[in-house]
């Protein structure tokens, strides 16, 4: 048994002995190894390692984040290559999914202006003609007292509100 890793692809393929692999190899010289010692030294990465791991694992089976270290690695990928039993011993389990924000959850400036009233505090856009910033305080100027969330229905964005406050063109109840 034999495997040529290609630094390409990423993928693994198989061979019966080491010179059927050593005949595919071609003009790119890309690792081949037989034992634990032959993929130790081959020049494969830790990231390369976890390629091969998470795509040669069986379906339903959850993708791994890591290595604890390269020789991890190494002993759980050739175990995985050779159909043994894999050592659980230096896998870093993927990180736990972030639950999904939540719109006006006190976090941003959504939150900052979540339930309140937008006035223009000038008689005219100051902002150049076209731009997002111009369409933004438009909407305010065409609509005085309109809420956040009607603000941003129409298209108003919270950058431009940002800056329309600290720069006393749009005031906040």
């Amino acid at each position: 048994m034999a495997w040529r890793f290609n630094n390409e692809t990423k993928k693994v393929a198989y061979y019966e002995t080491l010179a059927e692999a050593e005949a595919a190899q071609g003009e790119k010289k890309m690792p081949i190894f037989s034992t634990k010692e032959e993929l130790t030294d081959a020049k494969i990465s830790i990231k390369d390692l976890v390629f091969i791991y998470n795509g040669n694992i069986e379906e339903g089976q959850p993708q791994i984040a890591g290595f604890k270290n390269r020789a991890a690695g190494v002993d759980v990928v050739f175990a995985l290559l050779n159909g043994d039993e894999l050592p659980t011993e230096g896998i870093k389990a993927p990180a736990e999914p972030k639950a999904p924000k939540v719109p006006g959850g006190g976090k941003g400036q959504r939150g900052r202006f979540e339930g309140k009233k937008l006035y223009p505090v000038m008689e005219t856009n100051p902002r150049r003609e076209g731009s997002f910033g111009w369409r933004s305080l438009n909407i305010i100027m065409e609509n005085p007292g309109i809420s956040t969330k009607e603000y941003l229905e129409k298209g108003g964005r919270l950058r431009d509100l940002q800056w329309d406050v600290e720069r006393n063109q749009t005031r906040v109840e």
